[in-house]
């Protein structure tokens, strides 16, 4: 048994892509785009960050906002990963590269 934690990125689905699941049943599948394995400290920061407590396989949304506090904490050396530097760069480009209005993040974890 493990502690695995992702964070998902939705894009926005066209009016076509939302009647095509409604009729046939299906959900949009996310892309991963960060993943930590056995890393606790990343489910008590999201728990903190978001007010909330961490479920297991629940889903939570994770905002501009909690990326802009993710990566300061990272970079600041309050929080460390097992690939900080790697997740810094991530995040960065994710920051500077997603249209928050039309793209939806969602954290993720399962024991």
């Amino acid at each position: 048994m493990g502690l695995d934690t992702s964070i998902y990125k939705y894009k926005e689905q066209t009016e076509k892509e939302k009647i095509y699941d409604k009729l046939v049943g299906e959900r949009q599948q996310g892309e991963e785009v960060l993943y930590w394995r056995k890393h606790h400290h990343i489910v008590e920061w999201f728990g903190q960050e978001l007010g909330q407590l961490i479920e297991n396989c629940e889903n939570y949304e994770v905002t501009e906002e909690n990326f802009i506090n993710l990566l300061h904490d990272l970079e600041s050396g309050e929080l460390t990963t097992y690939e900080t530097s790697e997740d810094i760069k991530i995040i960065t480009k994710l920051l500077k590269e997603t249209d928050f209005e039309k793209t939806k993040f969602i954290f993720s974890n399962w024991w």
